[in-house]
């Protein structure tokens, strides 16, 4: 932060997908911002899809998102993991769902899945219970019920009816502890986010860019062991 205090005029403009902007991003560039007055910050949300194209175009310097779909492009872009998050089913208090134990993947999909895109290395789980999924055919990705790239309107429908959510326990806490949202009792090793940054691999980072890179990985290792004295059993994130 003291680095970025004496930058002049720094500049960030990136790309973040529903899923990692509700990790730490805006503790991050709050922090920066309180060093550096002068720091100016474009941010868009997008699918993986959307933010590569807008990064290869020069519109954005990276992204931050989920890596899978980014390793399609070894040529293209470079990746820098940051960290790994469990992810959970959610729903409303008094879903039919959340009163039930041990459910399968099946019977929690016969209900309306509300979230962004999901990643292929998820996909290819859900398609099985889900036999009239529209998965894409070049990415593997697959589109849900209600395909959202706003996690709060994610959340809203989800509240206010039968669908059900799927977010890391962050971003849900609140919500949890209020007691207006219940987990849906599911857990598998592959359900879980591996988010990080991509840009394109023959350019390197500003010094803003870099620092803030710094500074999100310094916040996520801070979460990653507030998580965990939350709840000790349940290790919902692993920075990288």
């Amino acid at each position: 932060l003291e680095e970025l205090a004496g930058l002049q005029s720094p500049e960030i403009a990136f790309g973040t997908d529903m899923f990692a902007a509700e990790l730490p991003l805006g503790v991050a560039l709050g922090r920066m911002a309180s060093a550096n007055s002068r720091l100016r910050v474009r941010a868009v949300l997008g699918d993986f899809e959307e933010l590569s194209r807008a990064v290869t175009a020069g519109k954005l310097e990276f992204a931050i998102a989920d890596t899978t779909s980014a390793e399609r492009h070894p040529t293209r872009l470079a990746i820098e993991p940051v960290a790994e998050h469990r992810v959970f089913f959610f729903a409303r208090q008094g879903h039919p769902l959340t009163s039930g134990t041990d459910l399968s993947l099946a019977t929690i999909l016969v209900f309306p899945l509300v979230t962004s895109r999901v990643p292929q290395r998820i996909a290819v789980h859900f398609a099985k219970s889900m036999p009239h999924a529209k998965v894409d055919r070049d990415t593997g990705d697959l589109s849900p019920s209600l395909m959202l790239d706003s996690f709060a309107v994610a959340k809203a429908a989800v509240l206010a009816g039968d669908a059900i959510g799927l977010a890391p326990l962050n971003a849900i806490e609140n919500e949890l502890r209020a007691g207006k949202i219940a987990l849906v009792p599911f857990d598998a090793p592959w359900l879980h986010l591996s988010y990080g940054l991509f840009y394109p691999r023959k350019k390197s980072l500003s010094r803003a860019a870099q620092l803030f890179v710094t500074q999100l990985r310094q916040v996520e290792t801070a979460l990653q062991v507030r998580e965990q004295r939350a709840h000790p059993t349940r290790p919902a994130a692993r920075v990288i």
